[in-house]
């Protein structure tokens, strides 16, 4: 498996993504309440592909990439598809946009960063055949 530093680094990442938005925003009745849950879900499931690929050997490498590719679209996607509070000085509109902007951003990059590797390497093994 190439790119474990990466699928590594992938994983931390979707971890802060689970977990950040729900230190964060601690309020039940705010309007990033919905968004919190929804970058909890995607960090979650982001961390829970990287944890478990290594254990099936049959799951074809890009098919994890693209799975975290999506997940870090959608969460790029999240802080502005959701409503999150209208006070600039809202920790969601400060920390939480941000956070989610940034490391979504990173995800996508890594990602193609992986699924172009494999595609050199598939394809670097097609041309040697």
């Amino acid at each position: 498996m190439k790119g474990k530093i990466l699928y590594g680094i992938i994983g931390v990442f979707g971890i802060a993504i689970a977990i950040i938005p729900l230190t964060v925003c601690t309020h039940m009745v705010m309007a990033c309440h919905t968004a919190k849950w929804a970058a909890t879900f995607i960090g979650s499931i982001m961390t829970a592909i990287v944890l478990v690929f290594p254990v099936f050997k049959n799951i074809k490498n890009s098919a994890v990439s693209a799975f975290l590719l999506a997940g870090g679209i959608a969460a790029f996607v999240v802080p502005r598809a959701f409503r999150l509070c209208g006070s600039p000085e809202m920790a969601c509109r400060f920390l939480m946009s941000p956070m989610l902007t940034f490391l979504g951003s990173l995800i996508i990059i890594l990602s193609l960063v992986l699924l172009v590797r494999q595609a050199a390497s598939k394809s670097k093994g097609s041309a040697a055949a």
